[in-house]
């Protein structure tokens, strides 16, 4: 998890390097390998409400996992 969010933090530093500040998260607490193994039709109507609601109002969408 540690190394997830240094990515993230990382991240957030060079898109406001290059003046973008308006960046939106997707909660791991909410979606997550248990909820989408267990509730796939759940986790795809979270997802999708969640991306519509951030694409009206942030430039960038990071999905904060840690994939190792």
């Amino acid at each position: 998890m540690f190394f997830s969010t240094l990515l993230c933090r990382l991240k957030m530093w060079e898109l406001k390097q290059q003046g973008i500040d308006d960046i939106g998260f997707i909660d791991p607490n909410t979606v997550n390998g248990h909820v989408v193994k267990h509730y796939a039709k759940d986790t795809e109507d979270l997802l999708e409400n969640f991306l519509e609601a951030l694409m009206n109002t942030k430039s960038t969408i990071i999905f904060p996992y840690n994939m190792w």
